[in-house]
């Protein structure tokens, strides 16, 4: 069955804190419940938004979040949409502000939250076809496995991105995200100096350019995983495929 409103596929369970919490409190519980946001109430009324991409950037600048306050770093008047949204609205609102989710809010009440996987993962079932070669960005970003986490940050912040690949003498080891970023140096207080291959997740699923958008939706949505490496049939790196690819390619399609 494929759904047409936001309130069939959202997430009802929302992980929320208040804004007096510390940044590191907030990102502990991010890391623990393995999400890349959470949002900020008071009792059931929306007040901010704080992602790994507000964090990242405070590391990116050297600054301690431990004492930090959410309320710092939080993004208030956040962009939302209401249950009744419907779900190529949001797919649009999501592309257009290079979001990648959207506290659902009805009648000033925070009922829930819808992101970008689980958009890929329902406009996916309108069965499309197409490859990833038409949609893959060619333009990568690439580190050292030898690089420090700080470098692999900077080239995250000044591209923004979410993600690095690791490279060394063109052989793929693995990928290092803003959510690896997160739990090294935030939740488990490893030093931005630390090495990239200490942290990076390995065994890093890639996809080659010719693959089917259908089967990539596939992939990233039961692995749970926002992005890949292309890779032509030598193994090298050829480009990288993202969830906002994905999704942008899905809307344009079931248009």
């Amino acid at each position: 069955m494929v759904h047409e409103r936001i309130s069939d596929i959202m997430t009802h369970r929302v992980i929320t804190v208040n804004e007096s919490m510390t940044v590191y409190d907030a990102a502990c519980a991010m890391a623990s419940k393995n999400v890349g946001s959470i949002l900020i109430t008071e009792k059931a009324s929306l007040k901010g938004i704080l992602t790994e991409r507000d964090i990242l950037r405070q590391i990116g600048q050297g600054n301690n979040v431990d004492k930090m306050l959410v309320s710092d770093l939080m993004t208030k008047n956040v962009m939302t949409v209401t249950s009744d949204t419907r779900i190529s609205d949001a797919g649009r609102i999501l592309v257009e502000h290079r979001f990648r989710r959207l506290p659902v809010v009805d009648g000033g009440v925070l009922v829930g939250i819808v992101t970008s996987t689980d958009l890929v993962f329902e406009l996916n079932s309108h069965q499309i076809s197409g490859h990833i070669s038409d949609y893959m960005s060619t333009t990568t970003y690439t580190v050292r496995s030898s690089a420090s986490v700080g470098d692999a940050v900077e080239v995250m912040i000044k591209n923004n991105i979410g993600s690095v690949i690791v490279v060394d003498d063109d052989d793929i080891k693995g990928i290092l995200t803003e959510r690896d970023v997160l739990k090294a140096v935030v939740a488990k207080k490893k030093s931005s100096d630390t090495i990239i291959s200490e942290v990076m997740s390995r065994n890093t699923l890639n996809v080659h350019p010719d693959t089917q958008i259908s089967h990539a939706c596939h992939l990233m949505y039961y692995n749970g995983i926002r992005r890949f490496p292309v890779v032509d049939y030598d193994h090298k790196l050829a480009g990288m495929i993202t969830e906002r690819d994905l999704l942008q390619a899905l809307i344009k399609l079931t248009s």
